[in-house]
């Protein structure tokens, strides 16, 4: 179940449900996904229930009566709160729940603040992430306790977003466990970036890559600063932004004219998860700037693609890169540190191609998406037992 489904955006919930779905199905289980909104065109297996993501969870209220259809409901970021409740009012135990978490609510909201970064300039979120500091933020953190104590099996991407959900009390009887997100290395690959560069008129520059929604957790202030530092060294560098939305485009087109980069910056927009593999291999580093994460699809996709990574030591990230064997690592809030890194990489292509090398196989050997559905399956099977 998921509120962001199909994944026709960069990343996110809706990409990990629709990989874990085809996975599922590849091991000869019959799958339903269940998401929110309406679409013209019906796709087997997908049941909408009408609602925005907003209302997603008071109209999964509705899902009790499809209950005894089910033996699993793998529900993402407690987004349906319903469901939860209904089951404890009938004392249904079945279908059994499992809940995985992607990110933290409580820390989505803590780092809705202001910022003083290098040189004293100061930045602010915008209006809609203080609206989800202090009205919707609660109701999730809320949701994510009830997920917990209610669910028969925990698990999160991330060893920190696991430790945060075991500080929140309850005792699953499938217990807390790690599952990290997977990655297609057979869709994303090395090729088809010359094409990308052609397109975009970036032949012959350094390309740096940013791909994921603007909100201030993303670290894109950050980026912007590192990239006013690389271009000191190297004025011939481009941040190629692929993303788009939450009100942040002005904000950050301003920010980029005061720091006086805007020249060297190509906004790609939105685009397809299908389209990605492709921008991925036209960039000569690939740049996670978060302030803090789960564990993002792309790192993951960024390394199956063979690309440097610089990215921040957040969430899941540390125990995916190793720190210059499969990319680098920086502290969240320090674009200095990050900016080094990139004139490292961008100064040495031997050694970034030999850090893409290893990171490719890292995540060919220990991140597809068979094993991230063999490990799901096993809590079943756990349960399953327990019950007999």
């Amino acid at each position: 179940m998921t509120d962001t489904y199909p994944p026709d955006r960069i990343g996110g919930v809706g990409e990990v449900v629709a990989s874990l779905r085809d996975a599922y199905r590849r091991k000869g289980h019959e799958v339903t996904v269940y998401t929110s909104g309406t679409a013209a065109d019906r796709e087997e297996g997908i049941v909408r229930l009408g609602a925005s993501p907003a209302l997603f969870g008071g109209a999964s209220l509705l899902l009790p009566l499809r209950f005894r259809t089910l033996d699993l409901l793998h529900i993402h970021q407690a987004s349906a709160p319903g469901i939860y409740l209904a089951r404890a009012a009938l004392g249904n135990r079945r279908p059994r729940l499992i809940t995985t978490f992607h990110a933290s609510s409580r820390e989505e909201a803590r780092q809705v603040r202001g910022r003083i970064l290098p040189d004293g300039i100061r930045v602010r979120p915008v209006l809609r992430e203080y609206i989800y500091k202090y009205f919707t933020g609660p109701l999730h953190v809320l949701a994510d306790r009830i997920a917990v104590r209610l669910s028969d099996g925990i698990t999160a991407v991330s060893r920190s977003g696991l430790r945060e959900c075991e500080r929140m009390g309850g005792d699953p009887p499938a217990g807390f466990r790690w599952i990290p997100n997977g990655v297609d290395s057979n869709r994303f690959r090395p090729g088809g970036g010359k094409a990308v560069r052609e397109r975009l008129g970036l032949n012959g520059s350094p390309i740096l890559l940013f791909v994921g929604a603007f909100r201030m957790r993303k670290g894109l202030h950050d980026l912007l600063v590192a990239l006013r530092e690389i271009r000191r060294t190297r004025s011939d560098v481009r941040l190629l932004v692929v993303g788009s939305g939450r009100g942040y485009e002005k904000p950050l087109l301003e920010f980029s004219q005061r720091l006086g980069v805007e020249d060297r910056i190509v906004l790609a927009g939105h685009v397809r998860n299908r389209d990605l593999p492709p921008f991925y291999d036209a960039a000569d580093a690939v740049l996670i700037p978060s302030l803090f994460e789960g564990l993002p699809l792309v790192l993951l996709e960024a390394m199956a693609t063979a690309r440097p990574v610089v990215a921040t030591r957040v969430g899941g990230i540390p125990g995916v890169v190793e720190d210059r064997v499969t990319g680098h690592l920086v502290e969240p809030g320090d674009p200095i540190a990050m900016a080094r890194r990139v004139e490292e990489i961008i100064g040495d292509p031997k050694t970034a191609a030999r850090l893409g090398e290893k990171a490719r196989r890292r995540v060919e050997s220990f991140y597809s998406w068979e094993s991230v559905a063999d490990k799901y399956l096993a809590i079943l099977e756990d349960l399953a037992t327990r019950r007999r």
